[in-house]
């Protein structure tokens, strides 16, 4: 396939013209636009990044590379182990972490990077035990 436009949208059902009903030509509201928001996992991954940092503002020297690592580098990990046949970090999975890290993570309580990562990878367990293949 070619390759996707950053966090570009694809519209379905385009019909938004009012459609003739039945009798005495009244008018029928066709069925609403549906936008699918595509991104890739790099787009996704660096979001999750930049959202960490936001939500830990007291980690001040927190880069949104480093979540990152964190999550990339335990899916090589388990892929080079065997633990798994392919790449757990997709986009689907990516948000679903994300939906976890939003629950979970407290700005207010993230006192140090260890504490952040413990807190990401915790979030990252549960989505494999969760999302995974196991």
């Amino acid at each position: 396939g070619q390759p996707l436009a950053p966090l570009s949208s694809k519209r379905l059902s385009a019909a938004s013209s009012l459609k003739p009903g039945g009798l005495g030509g009244t008018a029928v509201a066709a069925s609403p636009r549906r936008v699918i928001v595509q991104a890739s996992t790099s787009e996704l991954l660096k979001c999750l990044g930049e959202f960490l940092c936001r939500r830990c503002y007291r980690l001040k020297h927190l880069s949104p590379t480093e979540p990152i690592l964190w999550l990339r580098s335990v899916d090589r990990s388990l892929l080079l182990q065997g633990w798994q046949d392919q790449a757990f970090v997709t986009p689907a999975n990516v948000v679903f972490v994300y939906l976890l890290c939003r629950e979970v993570v407290d700005g207010d309580l993230v006192a140090s990077e260890h504490e952040l990562q413990a807190a990401l990878l915790t979030c990252l367990y549960l989505s494999y035990s969760y999302m995974g293949n196991e």
